[in-house]
């Protein structure tokens, strides 16, 4: 009797943390993915595969904001939030193929995960690397705070 109690009691703890802590996305940011995704994000021509954007939820104790380096028709710096998570990260950039204001975007997403407990981001795979580390397309951000959206 004790170790149902002692269960129940863990398991109400752990659903009321769970939800206070990652709970940021609501009906209408499932509602975007639906909508976003009757059109695939990222088609790869050479193979033929497409790729989704999907919301996907981190603590920020694992988020790293920074520029990356990449070479897509010649080498471009882009904005970047690395997932640093066991081994591996997931590495997501905006297109480096749009001019983007740089530090005014780093910025924006500095703001928006200051004094916040998990961020939300919705993108698309792009691609993994032989190190287990994957690459994503940024469509949008989400935390308690607000949205960043790569469209406005």
């Amino acid at each position: 009797m004790l170790t149902i109690i002692s269960l129940t009691i863990f398991l109400l703890v752990a659903v009321v943390f769970f939800i206070s802590n990652y709970s940021i996305l609501g009906v209408q940011d499932l509602l975007i993915a639906v909508k976003d995704n009757n059109v695939p994000e990222i088609t790869i021509l050479d193979n033929n595969e497409q790729h989704y954007n999907k919301w996907q939820c981190f603590s920020v104790i694992d988020v790293e904001i920074t520029e990356a380096e990449v070479d897509y028709n010649g080498w471009h710096r882009v904005p970047s939030i690395n997932i640093k998570t066991k081994d591996i990260v997931k590495s997501f950039d905006l297109d480096p193929d749009v001019k983007w204001n740089n530090n005014k975007i780093i910025t924006e997403w500095n703001n928006l995960i200051k004094d916040q407990k998990s961020i939300c981001i919705f993108g698309a795979f792009l691609q993994k690397e032989k190190s287990g580390n994957s690459l994503w397309y940024i469509q949008k951000i989400k935390t308690r705070k607000g949205y960043w959206d790569r469209r406005t």
